[in-house]
């Protein structure tokens, strides 16, 4: 990969997209039944063993997976769907499920519940697709209705996959380009395939190389039960695991909650255990020491849980909301914050006083991108609005004064960074499709680009590696968990499935070290 410089021109979209590359996963009750109104009555290809069906989805109805647009669905027997970017999917039949994520076909897909089910004799797949206008309410939902396993007739189940590709209720939640897994009936009495003991449950990348994994094989499912997964670029800060001021590579993995870290040099590893599947690891210097500390989310609740030498747990959240902790009052310790979609509300938890703040910035559908933007030593807020690419900086030290600006693309994925000696945080975004990196400073109005530095697979994970007060690009690639630093190095730090953690979103946390005293949400103390 060769670094150039790039001026560039953007073009603007008015398509509606959320992308992300990760999901939230979160699993809690159904809502009954969706409505469906459609049955499959003839398949497209294959047969009622091993068959599929083609759906063409209307403008309104298609949606983002992993930040590439999906305008075809096609419906399989088995109890998944794969996704076609701009044509109907060309994968064939698969009655033998997969651990993911895997390289082997099929990729791009979700699955409520894959495994070998036989709908020659019964069974039945129904489906509907909602078109409520532009703004309103607009999914499809497929239904797998009473489907018997290929072996055992008698052990038939029913449920359902809902694909939001706009979804508003200001009561309770806004969902754009989610994807709910809704089960009815998985006990069918017999024991031997029943809670999706024998299935593949979750979604993988169209790569194959990054997934939400809920199970495989394991009997992980019950009736009336809903697993939401929300699309969301991560926010977190630091993991300088010895305080020497350089980010050292660190992964999480979500099959058994162990971090990995290791130092810049290579010279020391250490391996924890802090978290279980479907929690959001969140690090970042949580306690003002100048360390990281490991911190997991978890969306069932919205507790926030940090471990190292002063542990907390503290609620804060609900579900939908998107996690960006950040330290919004400039002492140097990483605050818990949420970003709440339906209406635009961020509200801050101050660490360590336990104060509380709410604003007003954004609105559903924005991606959430906190950072210090007007070099006050706070973090703004921020978001990015896809379709326009606009990007809106509310700044902590003149808020009637904001930023606005386009910056970016169709399928871009903006993160604050500094890759022009600035001490403050600029827009930049990184483009999967080829590797390339556009930076604009909002305060001079100056623009470049550098790259190619990275592939469609890969996840950025620019930091500055050499302290040297710089970010540098980088990636992760999670087919074979090497790191490509520029200019610098490269090495093999985690495993395919690993969520990595080093990506600082410039002067999230100011450089600041100092006692404090941690409160939990009651107001007690709980570090002195």
């Amino acid at each position: 990969m060769k670094k150039v410089l790039v001026v560039v021109c953007f073009l603007l979209f008015s398509s509606s997209l959320l992308f992300s590359y990760e999901y939230i996963m979160n699993a809690g009750s159904s809502f009954g039944t969706a409505w469906t109104s459609t049955k499959i009555t003839s398949l497209t290809g294959g047969n009622w063993d091993d068959g599929y069906y083609d759906l063409a989805l209307p403008a309104l109805n298609q949606f983002y997976f992993y930040g590439k647009k999906v305008t075809h669905i096609r419906i399989w027997t088995n109890g998944y769907v794969t996704f076609g970017f701009g044509s109907a999917p060309t994968d064939y039949a698969d009655n033998t499920n997969d651990s993911i994520p895997s390289l082997d076909n099929p990729n791009g897909y979700a699955a409520p519940w894959w495994d070998d089910w036989d709908l020659t004799s019964k069974g039945e797949i129904w489906y509907v697709i909602a078109t409520n206008g532009v703004g309103a309410n607009n999914w499809v939902t497929i239904e797998w209705k009473d489907v018997p396993h290929k072996n055992d007739p008698t052990a038939s189940y029913d449920f359902q996959i809902i694909i939001f590709a706009e979804y508003h209720d200001l009561d309770t939640m806004a969902r754009h380009s989610s994807i709910v897994f809704n089960y009815v009936d998985t006990d069918s009495g017999t024991g031997t395939y029943d809670f999706g003991k024998s299935g593949t449950i979750g979604i993988e990348h169209y790569t194959g190389s990054q997934c939400e994994k809920f199970g495989f094989n394991e009997a992980v499912l019950n009736n009336n039960l809903a697993i939401l997964f929300t699309p969301f670029v991560p926010i977190y800060d630091m993991t300088d695991g010895w305080g020497d001021g350089y980010p050292d590579p660190v992964v999480w993995r979500p099959d058994n909650g162990m971090w990995y870290l290791r130092k810049y040099d290579g010279s020391i590893t250490e391996n924890v255990v802090w978290g279980t599947k479907g929690d959001i690891p969140l690090p970042g210097d949580y306690d003002g020491n100048g360390a990281w500390n490991r911190l997991v989310l978890r969306p069932s609740n919205y507790i926030w849980f940090n471990m190292d030498v002063n542990p907390f747990g503290i609620q804060w959240g609900q579900e939908g909301d998107i996690p960006v902790p950040a330290d919004y009052d400039g002492n140097g310790v990483t605050d818990l914050a949420v970003f709440r979609p339906m209406n635009g509300l961020w509200f801050i938890y101050y660490l360590p006083s336990g104060t509380t703040a709410v604003v007003q910035w954004g609105t559903q559908g924005d991606v959430p991108l906190p950072a210090d933007y007007d070099d006050d030593g706070k973090a703004d807020c921020a978001v990015f609005r896809p379709g326009s690419n606009m990007w809106y900086i509310r700044k902590s030290s003149n808020p009637a004064s904001p930023w606005i600006f386009a910056w970016g693309t169709d399928g871009d994925i903006p993160m604050p960074a500094n890759f022009n000696s600035s001490s403050y945080a600029t827009a930049t975004v990184y483009r999967p499709s080829n590797g390339l990196w556009f930076h604009k400073n909002q305060l001079t109005g100056a623009s470049s680009g550098t790259g190619p530095w990275g592939a469609e697979y890969d996840v950025p994970v620019p930091n500055d590696w050499n302290a040297g007060g710089i970010t540098d690009e980088c990636v992760f690639r999670p087919t074979d968990g090497m790191w490509y630093i520029e200019a610098y190095t490269s090495f093999a730090w985690g495993q395919m499935g690993d969520k990595p953690r080093c990506r600082r979103s410039f002067a999230i946390v100011a450089p600041k070290n100092f006692p404090v005293g941690l409160t939990d949400s009651a107001g007690n103390l709980i570090k002195d």
